[in-house]
């Protein structure tokens, strides 16, 4: 069952200060976890789910359909959402579970998924499997896998 404790298939891992965060891929979360946890530790929050219990894939948001990459700074995380196309921003960072994401990236609306927005070829605005997302200053950095390119967005 779905806990703060347990992970079904880990898929990347980013760290700011004493929290961690784990891509939580197939329960469609990213948790965190305070003051680098021991193996088995309870996280305290889960992004992309109500609760510490839940595990729904969505396109809303505050869902994810297939939690992928992550980074985060001081002031919020950004999550690719492999399965929807699209890259999540959720500031300021959370501090509690079932948080809204206050950007989208790839997509116009946070119920669109369809890679490149349904338009076939990739645009400057689109993405079609978006990983781990990298912030360098004013500029978010995506390897966008379907399309074969790494684009370089305003954050």
């Amino acid at each position: 069952s779905v806990s703060a404790t347990g992970l079904e298939n880990p898929y990347a891992i980013t760290g700011l200060g004493t929290s961690i965060y784990v891509a939580d891929q197939y329960n469609y979360r990213i948790v965190g976890y305070e003051n680098p946890p021991s193996s088995g530790a309870a996280a305290f929050v889960a992004i992309g789910q109500r609760s510490l219990s839940g595990s729904t894939a969505g396109r809303t948001q505050s869902r994810m359909d297939l939690a992928g990459g992550i980074f985060v700074t001081a002031g919020a995380l950004w999550a690719s959402d492999t399965g929807s196309g699209r890259i999540l921003r959720f500031s300021p960072l959370p501090s509690a579970s079932g948080p809204l994401a206050d950007k989208v990236y790839g997509q116009l609306t946070y119920t669109d998924f369809l890679p490149n927005r349904g338009l076939g070829a990739p645009t400057a605005l689109t993405l079609a499997e978006p990983h781990s997302p990298l912030v360098d200053g004013p500029r978010l950095w995506i390897p966008d896998a379907g399309n074969h390119r790494v684009l370089i967005m305003a954050r």
